[in-house]
């Protein structure tokens, strides 16, 4: 009997033959994984063959959705896409919403494995239990939202989610991700040009509004989605959240110039505001740019990624000109954050006489130039001229042009940074996150609890609506959806949140891996679960999932599905990139230099986190690796055993 939330199926289509296999997946893997990215990493370290190229036919490309996807819950409407990352080389995974999840569920499907190379460019339309392949050769050279439109009139169906590869993805540029529905993104790793490499332009699910999950227990999931939306509405950070969106991050003093904060964006560029499935906060944005050369276009945007990618490496000033290269990097299928950081470090290198006018074809490459921004993206995705060398990301790209461009490249695990850890707000552990995170990414880990003493008092009253003190701050702590074994551990005893230290931050980071690993395997977007103020717990999940499910997991259980999940990853990374403490690392310009005159990261605090770090994992620290204890502890040794690199690495003691 399958279990609520889930269709118990997956698909696994051969590219090669063009022929798909339907299977039941085992109750035990989701016992064990619960779903989306959980059962994503158990799929790919168990198929995936070692030291595969990530973009030969050989690698894998999977689709999970988790079991809460459709239920009515709040924001239950995620897609997790894993696979070999093109730019790291390890473990790749993003997600996306909206009401996305509802159209793969409604196609029949949990997972969806994509495996093999297609002959002739084509894409593929789940539904119905099935599947189709399409032609593409007409679609290819199309951008994302062409693309998009071109497939609904091919189909004669306008109900359809798509997701689809720009010309980045076509010409496997490291770093090109993948767009759904024009607009929302898979962002980070390049998984974009893994399904390039298999000549898949785009994905097909029907939409799936009249989706609704099957559930184990409709009373008791009643009573926990009246609680949730209690607790998002309640929430200190809920009003700012909804009115800004993610660019709560930079509001007033902490923007990056006049033109570049929360008010100014509210003010001048949002129209109104947008939604997902079944959530109260609607911190999405429909915008329009007011000047350059898409002066009056209107999409849906205005996160504060772009921000972190144009205006801090590029220096651009204004929410137009970064608006501008938002709109160009998703109808190319540019990742932003990556393009915009090895324009920076291009900008960089120009600056300090590294790199010359003829090795930019021409360019002046200066900060804060606009027009040249807009040009270095279009050589990316088509990789023309410059373009073609950093198409390859900051890492390789500093690697082929040498002359001592290699030392200002920003790079972990070679994937460019999401911040700047010198010091990185909203918090130390945000930014000590990069360096050991399994897709070298502090956004999948999510550790936020500092946020709200990263604010300066005047951003804190205005964001909060009261002022900072010590007992306000309390408030906020008291709110947060901890244990008190959980607050005691992670905030002191006393608690409290002090974001410009070095205290515990390891530890936050290691915590919230897990938890972020569990919302990620269910199918719940972090925007109302972690950006606000930890509305929600381990206990709320764990109502959740028995409501939906009828799994009846306690907290330390469902703790230790994530540890298992998380651990599963970095064994992956292990095994794929050698990723061991040497490797969780930043560049030596971080530990060297101050940003801007004024931050140097300490190295002697940075190896002390590290040691933190895998302490709290229970994993080996003078090498990073996980202990063959610890891997029979989370019942993940019959994963492991069959792979002949990777044992061997393994030490038999944490000590």
């Amino acid at each position: 009997m399958t279990m609520g939330g889930y269709t118990g199926k997956q698909i696994i289509v051969d590219l090669n033959t063009q022929k798909g296999e339907i299977e039941k997946i085992d109750r035990e893997i989701f016992t064990r994984f619960l779903g989306g990215i959980g059962t994503n990493i158990y799929y790919l370290f168990k198929e995936l063959e070692e030291g595969i190229d990530p973009l030969s036919p050989g690698n894998v490309f999977v689709i999970g959705v988790g079991p809460l996807v459709g239920s009515g819950l709040p924001g239950t409407d995620r897609v997790e896409i894993s696979s070999k990352s093109p730019l790291s080389g390890g473990f790749g995974s993003a997600n996306a919403g909206e009401h996305l999840g509802l159209g793969f569920k409604k196609a029949g499907f949990d997972q969806i494995i994509l495996k093999g190379k297609s002959e002739t460019p084509v894409f593929l339309f789940f539904h119905d239990d099935s599947f189709e392949i399409h032609p593409a050769e007409g679609l290819w050279g199309l951008d994302t939202c062409e693309t998009v439109k071109q497939i609904k009139q091919n189909l004669q169906d306008d109900n359809l989610h798509v997701l689809t590869i720009g010309p980045a993805g076509e010409n496997l540029v490291r770093f090109a991700n993948i767009q759904s529905d024009c607009y929302m993104s898979f962002s980070r790793g390049g998984l974009g040009a893994v399904l390039g490499s298999k000549n898949v332009k785009a994905i097909v699910v029907p939409r799936g509004d009249d989706y609704h999950a099957p559930v184990s227990h409709p009373d008791l999931l009643n009573e926990i989605r009246k609680e949730v939306y209690k607790r998002i509405e309640e929430d200190p950070l809920y009003q700012a959240t909804c009115k800004y969106g993610t660019m709560v991050f930079i509001s007033k003093e902490v923007s990056l110039g006049e033109k570049l904060s929360a008010e100014y964006f509210y003010e001048n560029n949002k129209i109104k505001p947008l939604g997902c499935y079944s959530c109260p906060m609607r911190c999405s944005h429909l915008v329009k740019i007011n000047e350059g050369p898409l002066k009056g276009v209107e999409f849906r945007g205005g996160e504060v990624s772009p921000v972190r990618a144009f205006a801090g490496p590029c220096s651009l000033q204004d929410f137009d000109s970064v608006l501008t290269c938002s709109e160009i990097s998703s109808k190319y299928g540019l990742e932003m954050l990556s393009a915009g950081g090895i324009i920076g470090w291009l900008m960089t290198c120009f600056e300090k006489g590294l790199v010359s006018i003829d090795e930019t074809d021409g360019l002046n490459v200066r900060f804060g130039d606009r027009d040249v921004v807009i040009s270095l993206l279009e050589k990316i995705a088509l990789r023309k001229g410059i373009g073609n060398v950093l198409a390859e990301g900051v890492f390789r790209a500093s690697q082929i042009i040498g002359k001592g461009t290699e030392y200002y490249q920003l790079s972990v695990k070679k994937v460019e940074f999401q911040v700047d850890p010198r010091p990185a707000r909203p918090g130390i552990a945000w930014g000590f996150a990069q360096a050991v995170s399994s897709r070298s990414d502090a956004a999948k880990t999510h550790p936020l609890l500092e946020f709200p003493d990263s604010l300066p008092p005047e951003t804190f009253k205005h964001l909060f609506g009261m002022g900072k003190t010590g007992e306000n701050m309390g408030k906020i702590i008291e709110w947060m959806a901890l244990s008190k074994g959980e607050k005691k551990e992670l905030l002191g005893d006393p608690a409290e949140i002090v974001w410009q230290t070095y205290s515990r931050k390891a530890k936050t980071v290691q915590w919230a891996e897990g938890l972020s690993a569990i919302i990620d395997s269910l199918g719940i977007c972090k925007r109302y679960s972690m950006d606000l103020c930890l509305a929600l717990g381990y206990e709320h999940y764990s109502k959740m999932i028995e409501a939906v499910t009828g799994l009846d997991f306690s907290t330390k259980e469902l703790k230790k599905i994530g540890e298992r999940i998380i651990t599963l990853q970095k064994l992956f990374n292990v095994r794929e990139i050698n990723a061991t403490r040497e490797e969780d690392t930043f560049p030596d310009i971080v530990f060297k230099e101050p940003l801007k005159g004024k931050y140097r990261y300490p190295k002697e605090q940075f190896e002390l986190l590290l040691d933190e770090y895998y302490e709290s994992h229970g994993w080996d620290v003078k090498t990073g690796l996980p202990t063959v204890q610890k891997i029979k502890e989370l019942n993940l040794f019959n994963e492991i055993c069959k792979s002949q690199s990777l044992v061997p690495k393994l030490p038999n003691t944490g000590k």
